[in-house]
């Protein structure tokens, strides 16, 4: 009956092993999904700085080229104006093509003037349908700009109850464990592991000799420089007692310190 029981509690354990298994592959597939979120937030936010960044740059070329335009105006005027004087200086020289010159003065000026005017006015209009189509695009990209937060709010608070849930998943994960190891302590409440060579005992068979392990690590020239065991699982050289895990309960201090101390102090014997 008692071997049926072991049994049992042995599928039993099988059984939580694999549940703790699957959930802890689920917690990892989560955290996977909010990573992915993530990135794709990082992403879009590029793609529209980038998008802005090219339209700023279309309006401060068209910008660019109208001020060129009014600069070779400004020259042109200039140019008439020298003209004019060379005109007038003509004039001491030859009175009879005054009036000639300054009719034909009048009417270049009249021309120019009409000229500039209507770029004027052309400048103008376009540049308030630039600044339109710049308060348009402002504004649709504001719109946007508002649509992606409140997605990406949606997107958060849904992420926000995932953490949740999974959260909660994990602390109950960690009270079916603890429940676990109380049950085992339950069961076995003499067999502990020890810390230093990972074997089942009990302290009734815990001895000074019981606890077999190497005090130097294990060389590429697989050898054990301690005693020079040529075996990885050789039986360890050192002798002493079996220390209990903190997890197996409460262990005594004031012996596992006095352990270390005879370790220490063995080592330091066979170094010398």
């Amino acid at each position: 009956e008692m071997k049926e029981q072991s049994k049992a509690l042995s599928k039993v354990i099988e059984m939580m092993k694999h549940d703790a298994v699957k959930d802890k592959e689920a917690v990892k597939d989560k955290e996977i999904e909010i990573q992915q979120l993530i990135d794709e937030k990082s992403h879009m936010e590029g793609a529209f700085e980038a998008s802005l960044a090219e339209k700023q740059r279309e309006i401060q070329q068209k910008f660019e080229e109208h001020t060129e335009a009014i600069v070779v105006y400004q020259t042109r005027i200039e140019e008439l104006n020298r003209r004019v004087e060379e005109s007038v200086e003509s004039n001491r020289l030859c009175e009879k093509s005054k009036d000639v010159l300054r009719g034909e003065l009048a009417k270049m000026q009249q021309e120019t003037v009409a000229v500039l005017e209507a770029k004027i006015k052309d400048g103008e209009q376009r540049n308030d349908q630039l600044k339109q189509e710049l308060q348009t695009m402002e504004e649709t990209m504001v719109a946007r700009m508002e649509d992606e937060a409140e997605t990406g709010m949606r997107a958060h608070k849904k992420l926000e109850k995932e953490l949740k849930k999974v959260t909660d998943e994990r602390d109950n994960l960690k009270k079916r464990v603890e429940r676990y190891k109380q049950h085992m302590r339950f069961i076995n409440p003499n067999r502990r592991t020890c810390r230093c060579c990972n074997q089942k005992y009990s302290e009734s068979e815990n001895y000074n000799w019981s606890c077999r392990t190497h005090f130097s690590d294990w060389t590429e020239s697989s050898v054990w420089w301690c005693c020079g065991a040529t075996g990885r699982d050789a039986p360890g050289c050192q002798f002493r007692k079996h220390i209990p895990k903190a997890d197996d309960g409460d262990e005594d201090e004031t012996n596992a310190l006095e352990n270390d101390k005879e370790e220490e102090r063995s080592k330091k014997a066979i170094t010398r």
